[in-house]
């Protein structure tokens, strides 16, 4: 299974253009601040985020095969609080954004991503995403890719 995982990206279409057709994945997950319609963000499944306008639910349980994925932009949501939504919902990785400061870390067996922002990019950091790749929850992989 291949998942490709971006945020923040501020209304650029063709960024998230470029990325999808860039990228044969089994899923393509948006964790916020998109800015734009559902049918403008295709193939991205995404959630809110601060400056979202949409009505795209806050938090989104994703099924990912042998994994659950747990998406939410990080406004509202500690990364405490996040941990325990994901373990109440048995989600092996949590995806965030809001930050636009890449991160992936792997705290009481659940990974915690944060892709950065393919557009806006903070903390001396570069435009950026995540691929995830795994055959089972025991072999997963994750390659930060920079633009």
């Amino acid at each position: 299974m291949k998942i490709i995982i971006v945020s923040d990206n501020h209304r650029d279409a063709n960024v998230l253009r470029k990325i999808s057709e860039t990228n044969n994945a089994d899923l393509y997950l948006h964790a916020g601040d998109s800015g734009m319609s559902e049918d403008e963000i295709k193939p991205f499944i995404t959630v809110r985020g601060n400056n979202d306008w949409r009505k795209y639910p806050l938090t989104r349980i994703v099924d990912g095969g042998s994994i659950k994925i747990l998406i939410a932009h990080g406004h509202l949501h500690t990364q405490n609080r996040l941990l325990d939504i994901a373990k109440k919902n048995n989600c092996q990785v949590v995806v965030s954004g809001h930050t636009h400061i890449i991160h992936t870390k792997f705290i009481d067996g659940i990974y915690m991503l944060n892709p950065g922002s393919v557009t806006y990019p903070r903390g001396g950091g570069k435009k950026s995403y995540l691929i995830l790749t795994y055959n089972n929850v025991e072999d997963i992989k994750i390659k930060i890719v920079y633009l």
